[in-house]
């Protein structure tokens, strides 16, 4: 374990904490802005400052949103903390009409229960992701997008992994690659 200064040590002392653990830790709050939900905050291991914590977030159902704490917070680090990557941002795709979440800390097998939220709201619907279309394309073309300007004009134009999906079954790429599935389609939808 790598030794803390005393000067850094007594910073931490006034930072929020998950009680009984030596997590540094704090939830910032539910980002709606995106068109997406995103949980928002930062975490950090005292007892092991070199690892990389996982953020888990559960509703109801299971297990929604996952994350590595691995963004730039700059403002935690003068506070203290002596990592600056101990952000995190994660994305939530919701299976229902999540009403409670927890938000949990993982490191290393350990797990830790930064915050419970109570939503008075529904979530919206998860939209569109980048690993989305990269799945889509590797699902139907066996290859990853051309670009990124590719992926973000399938994210402009798709809301959603199933709109992404009947586009580009529906392209010629799918068909000239798939000729023979096609064929046994619409042998099936002309009942031979």
């Amino acid at each position: 374990m790598q030794q803390l200064h005393k000067e850094t040590a007594d910073l931490l002392f006034m930072l929020p904490t998950i009680k009984g653990t030596s997590i540094y830790a704090n939830f910032d709050g539910l980002d709606l802005t995106e068109g997406a939900a995103l949980i928002c905050g930062w975490a950090f291991d005292r007892a092991n400052p070199d690892s990389t914590l996982e953020i888990l977030i559960f509703g109801e159902k299971g297990l929604i949103g996952r994350g590595k704490v691995e963004l730039a917070r700059p403002d935690v680090s003068e506070a203290g903390v002596p990592r600056v990557d101990v952000g995190f941002r994660v994305r939530l795709k919701p299976r229902g009409d999540e009403k409670e979440l927890k938000i949990v800390v993982q490191s290393g097998e350990q797990q830790h229960l930064l915050h419970e939220l109570r939503l008075t709201e529904g979530l919206p619907p998860h939209g569109l992701t980048r690993e989305d279309v990269v799945s889509v394309f590797s699902l139907l073309f066996h290859r990853y997008p051309e670009s990124e300007d590719a992926i973000n004009h399938q994210l402009s134009v798709h809301k959603s992994k199933a709109s992404l999906f009947a586009a580009l079954f529906r392209s010629p790429e799918f068909h000239e690659k798939n000729m023979d599935v096609i064929a046994l389609m619409h042998a099936n939808a002309a009942g031979k």
